[in-house]
């Protein structure tokens, strides 16, 4: 009778399939150990029963290892995880971006009496062309302070574009202001497209120019542990 071949090792299996797994070190040798040993205890009872491929079988439990990796992940997440990599980094972002633009209206757009030397007299180019220039300040701000708070790449974009999402939730309330406060005629001069580009699809992408350098580099030590030296440990 053929002996059977030895049991493959469950636990570096595991760590390899799952190397894009993000968690502390001894969380994620946890989740493995785990991993492992029921990829283990399913080898053996398939062999007992004498399957003719009890390694191909115990792999099929596992359909999709990039969904198990998602769903380990999102089961494992802190809920405060998302206050402190994105609503407070973002927040930050969108603090600086509001105190951008009041800094550049007040310098250059005339608010009482005679404009000064470096001040013009058009309202919308004189502020709005620094601000956005200024911008990718606040888009690496927002994405800095995520990926020092562990955020991964999404979380860090997110919150660098704070500053863009200001403007819809404004416009929530234009509208109603507009609707119930001001005259109807008043519309007429209002251009949703030129909205649309000039202060969300503009400022979404001069955020995204800064938060770009932040979004590569692992925010974890446990994401620069290559998968067997983590299995190993």
């Amino acid at each position: 009778m053929a002996e059977r071949a030895p049991a493959p090792d469950w636990r570096q299996l595991a760590a390899q399939r799952l190397g894009r797994l993000k968690l502390a070190p001894e969380e994620r040798r946890e989740v493995i150990a785990e991993l492992a040993a029921h990829l283990d205890d399913r080898y053996r009872a398939l062999c007992a029963a004498g399957s003719p491929d009890p390694e191909g079988y115990t792999l099929a439990l596992v359909a999709d290892w990039n969904a198990l990796g998602r769903k380990i992940q999102k089961s494992k997440e802190d809920p405060m995880n998302f206050p402190r990599r994105v609503f407070v980094p973002g927040l930050m972002a969108l603090v600086l971006a509001q105190a951008l633009m009041s800094t550049s209206h007040h310098l250059l757009v005339p608010l009482f009496g005679v404009p000064t030397a470096w001040q013009f007299k058009w309202s919308v180019p004189a502020y709005y062309v620094p601000w956005l220039l200024a911008l990718p300040l606040a888009g690496a701000l927002g994405a800095w302070l995520s990926r020092r708070a562990e955020g991964r790449p999404g979380q860090r974009f997110t919150a660098a574009l704070f500053p863009a999402f200001f403007a819809p939730v404004a416009m929530v309330a234009l509208v109603i202001r507009v609707t119930f406060f001001v005259p109807q005629d008043a519309l007429e001069t209002f251009n949703f497209f030129e909205w649309l580009l000039a202060w969300v699809l503009l400022p979404a992408l001069a955020c995204s120019i800064g938060a770009l350098p932040l979004l590569s580099g692992a925010a974890r030590e446990a994401e620069q542990t290559p998968p067997s030296q983590t299995a190993s440990a």
